[in-house]
């Protein structure tokens, strides 16, 4: 592996000759038509087509998204597609944008699918090989499609997919409240409310009141999705360590490379970006990282363009398969042959009583395991939540999301900070990230938060990961756990996904314990109610243990200067 110091605008190893200059696909070099595409069932569904000037039977590129079909991004790829000769098809599934039917995310949509693939195969301009293009939850129609295993699909390309409903709806048993509520609205009414309706909407009691779905049918849609790992065609995977589903496809890569044996082509970048990012933007949070983080509309379009050529119409053009992940805090790229990085290697902070040092930290992070005893305690309140600010967050609150200062928490008495004494040398977070913790409650249900941040040397608390758990799910989701009994000791994991972050040298790491982050999450009440459903609040007191018995801990991947 090694670092790139050049700006990066394709895709992974794309050996492209290509220029970097953006520029709008030239309009009018395709032709446009509306069509009904039969299903088995007598429904009709609503598809665009644009199609290459030339007569004749082309490659298909096959788009599936839940939203306006006509919007001018969408149009543009599709158009820059057909100039590249592929006959492009935007399929609006079942129940929207025309098509007839009644739409209800994440629930198997394969049967869909099929029959629109094999009415796409019977037409003139088809040539009988398929290429499928898909972003966030569209991403997910092409994953089921492609992993049919149907002779004509040649490749896919994933952007920002979803691929895991239980992560995306309750990861760790929470539910992702401002991802999911006002996206859900939107797929539902077709409408968006103005931002600042939208704290009263999270603050509602019971939260479900105000949902325009019943909760039965959130907890079906949370059923409806899993990865889709038995997938055999060479994948483009394109991503960002800001995009709130990042950890999905990253899932997918690994499910893939598990269930093949390694043996599907497929490409991974990973950049800075938040969700289904394609523009000139280079700042996220309080960081800007540069020209070389840019991936434009026509980044992505010459991109998939590229991954199609190879793969669907059998281009010997140079692409191949790889990995390349943004490196933040270096602002450059850093190329692997697989995901996870070989050379990382793991490394374990323990939590451990405070050095009195009147830092007011709650205790250290050491790499020593503890000997003795040691405890810290705090009071969550949820009338009083520790607020959402910065991490890995919803794009749809940009400025609440992204790298930003966690020291504005330090004063709270429901958050316990940990640090580490200052690092002797550079290193790079790359890989996993996971806390564990063992803590007691006088609640029969509560949750625990944990943030992982890098302490600079002016106190500048950089955010790099969150995570949560709800102890009713402590065994995972969706199978819920005996409630908990007062003052008795549980051990519980939270997953805080991945990073590749740039430390130097007189920087700390650190830990900040919670049992909030809203409205990432919803609440938990702590009575041992459905939250949604939950009216009354009640306090909980939690405790932390960071013993030899039950020894609390941050579990990271580092890539040091000296790694091969």
């Amino acid at each position: 592996m090694r670092l790139l110091p050049i700006p990066f605008f394709i895709v992974l190893t794309l050996l492209l000759s290509m220029g970097t200059q953006a520029q709008e696909p030239p309009p009018g070099a395709y032709r446009f038509e509306e069509v009904r595409v039969p299903l088995s069932d007598g429904v009709h569904l609503q598809a665009d087509l644009y199609l290459p000037e030339a007569e004749g039977a082309h490659p298909v590129a096959l788009y599936v998204p839940p939203y306006n079909p006509t919007s001018p991004h969408r149009q543009r790829r599709a158009a820059y597609l057909a100039e590249h000769g592929y006959a492009t098809v935007v399929l609006s599934p079942r129940g929207k944008f025309g098509s007839e039917g009644v739409y209800l995310p994440f629930i198997d949509e394969t049967p869909d699918l099929l029959d629109a693939l094999e009415w796409m195969l019977d037409q003139p301009w088809s040539d009988g090989r398929v290429g499928i293009y898909g972003s966030s939850s569209s991403s997910y129609s092409g994953q089921l499609l492609a992993a049919t295993g149907h002779p004509a699909i040649r490749a896919l390309v994933n952007h920002s997919g979803l691929t895991d409903s239980r992560e995306l709806f309750f990861p760790g048993g929470a539910f992702r409240l401002n991802t999911l509520y006002p996206w859900l609205s939107f797929i539902y009414l077709e409408e968006r409310f103005a931002p600042d309706q939208w704290p009263g909407r999270f603050a509602q009691r019971p939260l479900a009141a105000g949902f325009p779905w019943a909760p039965g049918t959130l907890y079906r849609m949370a059923e409806g999705m899993v990865p889709v790992v038995h997938i055999q065609v060479p994948v483009l995977h394109l991503t960002g360590w800001n995009d709130v589903v990042y950890r999905h496809t990253l899932t997918l890569y690994e499910g893939i490379v598990q269930a093949q044996d390694g043996t599907v082509p497929q490409a991974l970048m990973v950049g800075p970006w938040m969700h289904n990012y394609d523009g000139e933007q280079t700042q996220f949070g309080d960081e800007d990282y540069g020209a070389a983080s840019v991936f434009s509309q026509v980044d992505d379009f010459r991109s998939v363009v590229a991954w199609f050529d190879r793969y669907v119409k059998g281009i010997d053009n140079g692409v191949d398969a790889g990995v390349r992940l943004f490196v933040m805090g270096e602002n450059r790229w850093l190329e692997a042959e697989r995901w996870p990085v070989e050379g990382a290697t793991g490394q374990r902070w323990y939590l451990a009583p405070p050095e009195d040092d009147g830092s007011g930290y709650a205790g250290q992070l050491v790499q020593d395991a503890p000997m003795g005893e040691g405890t810290a305690s705090y009071t969550y309140d949820p009338s009083n939540p520790v607020l959402t600010y910065g991490g890995v967050n919803s794009h749809l609150f940009p400025a609440e999301a992204g790298p930003l200062d966690q020291a504005r928490f330090m004063e709270r008495p429901d958050v316990l900070a940990f640090a580490s004494r200052p690092l002797s040398q550079a290193q790079t977070l790359l890989g996993r990230l996971c806390v564990v913790l063992h803590a007691s409650t006088d609640a029969p249900d509560t949750d625990f938060v944990a943030k992982l941040v890098v302490i600079q040397p002016d106190g500048y608390q950089r955010i790099v990961e969150d995570g949560i758990v709800r102890a009713r799910y402590r065994h995972g989701y969706p199978r819920p756990a005996s409630a908990l009994e007062p003052g008795e000791v549980y051990r519980f994991e939270l997953d805080l996904g991945w990073t590749a972050l740039r430390l130097n040298a007189g920087d700390r790491l650190g830990v900040h314990i919670s049992s909030s982050n809203f409205p990432k999450y919803d609440l938990n009440p702590n009575t041992g109610m459905d939250p949604l459903q939950a009216s009354d609040f009640r306090s909980a007191n939690q405790t932390v243990h960071f013993s030899a018995t039950y020894p609390s801990y941050l579990d990271v991947e580092v890539l040091t200067d000296a790694s091969p």
